[in-house]
């Protein structure tokens, strides 16, 4: 996390209901309360930003794509630039999704631990070579209930604000630990009730938080968010998805500690097994009806399966 080190007292993920909308007469517009349009105002501003910079990059290859003179490495290598700034423009949109869910997707059983420690080696890639990274992970199962890439979506996006808190590089460490929320640590985590569960940590030695970005930690968009601006609010829409909760607190090392609460899933096997569904092969000698409302993708997706050798036919949704 960015800002100044603080002793500040732990940041609980925020859960205040909206107030509700009065409206007296349902053909008059009534204003917003102004905590739901600051939020809104920041929203819209951040996304458009955010979505402004990707098609700029976009429409800029593309018309650069219609220069006759290109050579063929010229040509690769815009082609490489557009495609990720289109996989950057996926990414965006997937975690606007997961912000907004309610709950998870896919849910299916997984060894918490494991998951952590074979995404250990992409997570040091990641980091870059000023930081350290030390994964703390217990040899039992960890099972928990949920979706294993949102989980490890979340803790990437933690990892990228702690290399961003520590510009001369650092120490930052992962945690998995089996737990209980008893107590005061329903209340701090806002849990149902008392549950078994698995902590989460991930500490760094960075320069901490402000307190005065505190309670803007995990709003979309807010300052000091990290990861492009939505990073802590898609951390904090996954613990709630999961059941689970998050804290943001000063780190021993004098940077930061977000600690994840997920609820271990219930009546799990001893054996957590990942396995893959088998794939289909298809042959391209299947007819396949495609139906979409937006014209332009329901253009390129036949496109690409009549290339594939596949009979198609189209329909507007």
């Amino acid at each position: 996390m960015r800002g100044r080190s603080s002793g500040a007292a732990a940041v609980p993920l925020p859960r205040q209901p909206i107030p509700p909308l009065k409206l007296q007469d349902p053909s008059v517009a009534q204003p917003l309360p102004a905590i739901v349009r600051v939020a809104l105002q920041r929203m819209a501003g951040g996304v458009a930003h955010a979505f402004n910079d990707l098609v700029t990059a976009i429409s800029a290859n593309a018309q650069l794509l219609e220069d006759p003179t290109l050579s063929a490495g010229e040509r690769g290598e815009i082609v490489a630039s557009l495609t990720e700034a289109v996989v950057r423009m996926e990414r965006l949109l997937d975690r606007l999704q997961t912000v907004s869910r309610s709950g998870t997707q896919l849910a299916a059983p997984f060894d918490l631990a494991a998951a952590v420690r074979d995404t250990a080696a992409d997570w040091r890639l990641q980091l870059g070579d000023q930081v350290t990274l030390e994964v703390r992970t217990p040899d039992a199962i960890v099972p928990i209930l949920g979706e294993q890439t949102a989980v490890i979506d979340a803790v990437t996006d933690l990892l990228l604000n702690a290399r961003q808190a520590m510009p001369f590089g650092g120490l930052v460490t992962v945690e998995v630990a089996p737990c209980r929320a008893t107590g005061d640590d329903v209340t701090r985590w806002q849990l149902a009730g008392e549950l078994d569960g698995a902590e989460l940590r991930v500490s760094d030695a960075g320069v901490g938080i402000d307190p005065a970005d505190a309670s803007h930690l995990f709003e979309p968009f807010a300052p000091k968010a990290g990861t492009g601006g939505i990073g802590l609010a898609v951390v904090a829409a996954v613990a709630r998805q999961h059941g689970g909760g998050v804290l943001v607190e000063p780190s021993v090392t004098g940077g930061t500690t977000v600690r994840i609460f997920l609820p271990l899933a219930s009546n799990a096997p001893d054996t957590v097994r990942l396995t893959a569904e088998p794939e289909v092969a298809s042959t391209g000698a299947e007819t396949i009806l495609v139906v979409d409302d937006d014209d332009a993708v329901r253009s390129v997706i036949v496109r690409a399966l009549r290339r594939a050798g596949y009979t198609v036919y189209s329909v507007t949704a």
